[in-house]
């Protein structure tokens, strides 16, 4: 490995973990965040587009296309606002705590997650048809951060799920025109949380329960590509669930001036288990002219495995088991491209989203409702070796329902939930010699 590409593996490793961690996203857990070149075709190219680095993420047999050493870094800022507007009821009482009076609130309450999605894609070909290629991302990532008095304190107060992948890949060419890839993914996944707890009237006030747990785990991706003729191309790819077992700590803080002791209640063996969904994406590229590019995909993902809930060994001494209910999504997106000239391309897609979530088990940390949403994009040859790209993307999510009983207080929410969010980024690519 030559000393350039060791430098540049490097930038990827830092750019994500300086600021890719900071990041928080409202309503649902999958990051669409993975290039800004595709966030401006509402990642309408996908699994077939295959002309810069980021092909190792959407689909690796597409590796093989890149003739030179390639890396691309980009950054996304993101604002997702959600917004609950409904009553909480709680019981008064839980397994743990004796009975208080009940009490039931009614209210809007809103939450904004500001956040910066980094990414960096490196190819490295080995001709005449191998090549190499290497993604460091945040493809998961879900937070909430409502204030400590809001109606649905006691369901969720803050909450983040953050990770960082690492996915080498592999691509071969078996025939001209057919190439396969595969590689593996390593994830780092961190959460953490914060909830009120009702223990009046053995204290004055609202206490905390706080959990923060992580790990790691591996999951793998593949994928095919056929040229039917250099204008015309589709691809296949698929990237396997992952679970994720995390470790970590559970604190419960009580309220000052009850009957319980100054300080705090630990558990250090607390467990919980949170897997991410498979994805499944078929595409297809087609130039019409010089001028013009369509493309369209087709996106299967897997959120069916996440039924349940399961926390063990928490700060009380108990394990909580929550329904959750996801089911399978699927995603339509179809965008366009059109070069100006050699030095200015446009770029634009719209796109459909389903939610994975349903009436009967959504609950106020995952609403995840269905969305409509576009995406537009500029790029500009800075110089022969650097490309310079911006887009912009916005979400129109659909108003959807709730009425969840949380099995840890029996505290009820009724209401609706509105989401949206709104991304604009800007990434450059540099085509090494």
């Amino acid at each position: 490995m030559s000393l350039t590409t060791k430098h540049v593996l490097l930038i990827m490793i830092l750019i994500n973990f300086s600021v890719g961690m900071k990041g928080l996203f409202a309503a649902g857990i999958r990051v669409p965040l993975e290039s800004v070149a595709s966030l401006g075709e509402a990642r309408s190219g996908g699994a077939a587009a295959a002309d810069d680095a980021s092909t190792n993420f959407y689909n690796p047999a597409g590796l093989v296309r890149i003739h030179n050493r390639q890396l691309m870094i980009g950054a996304i800022p993101s604002n997702n606002h959600q917004r609950f507007s409904g009553t909480m009821t709680n019981p008064g009482n839980t397994n743990i705590f004796p009975a208080g009076s009940p009490i039931q609130e009614g209210a809007t309450t809103s939450n904004n997650a500001r956040g910066i999605v980094t990414n960096a894609h490196f190819v490295y070909p080995l001709p005449p048809k191998l090549a190499l290629g290497v993604s460091l991302l945040i493809p998961s990532g879900l937070g909430t951060n409502y204030a400590s008095t809001s109606l649905v304190r006691y369901n969720i107060d803050y909450a983040s799920i953050v990770t960082v992948e690492l996915s080498p890949s592999i691509a071969y060419e078996i025939v001209p025109g057919f190439s396969v890839g595969v590689g593996l993914d390593e994830l780092y996944m961190g959460t953490k949380n914060k909830t009120a707890v009702r223990t009046q009237p053995l204290t004055p006030d609202d206490s905390i329960i706080y959990v923060a747990a992580s790990n790691y785990a591996t999951g793998w991706h593949a994928g095919l590509l056929y040229e039917f003729s250099p204008a015309t191309r589709v691809g296949l790819s698929y990237r396997s669930q992952i679970i994720t077992h995390l470790n970590g700590t559970s604190k419960f803080y009580p309220s000052t001036g009850g009957l319980f002791p100054a300080g705090r209640i630990a558990s250090y063996n607390f467990k919980t288990t949170i897997p991410i969904a498979s994805l499944t994406t078929l595409s297809a590229y087609h130039e019409i002219n010089s001028f013009w590019t369509i493309m369209g995909s087709i996106e299967r993902e897997g959120w069916g495995i996440w039924q349940y809930d399961h926390a063990y060994n928490n700060a009380l001494g108990g394990d909580v088991s929550q329904e959750r209910k996801l089911r399978d999504t699927w995603y339509f997106a179809l965008g366009s491209r059109y070069k100006i000239n050699e030095s200015w391309l446009i770029r634009g897609g719209i796109d459909y989203s389903m939610s994975s979530t349903t009436t009967a088990h959504r609950d106020i940390l995952i609403t995840d409702p269905s969305i409509i949403g576009f995406g537009i994009g500029l790029r500009y040859q800075v110089s022969p070796p650097f490309i310079l790209d911006v887009a912009y993307s916005h979400g129109f999510a659909k108003t959807v329902r709730i009425n969840n009983t949380a099995t840890s207080s029996g505290t009820t929410l009724t209401g609706n939930s509105y989401s949206s969010g709104n991304s604009l980024g800007a990434e450059l690519t540099w085509n090494m010699v």
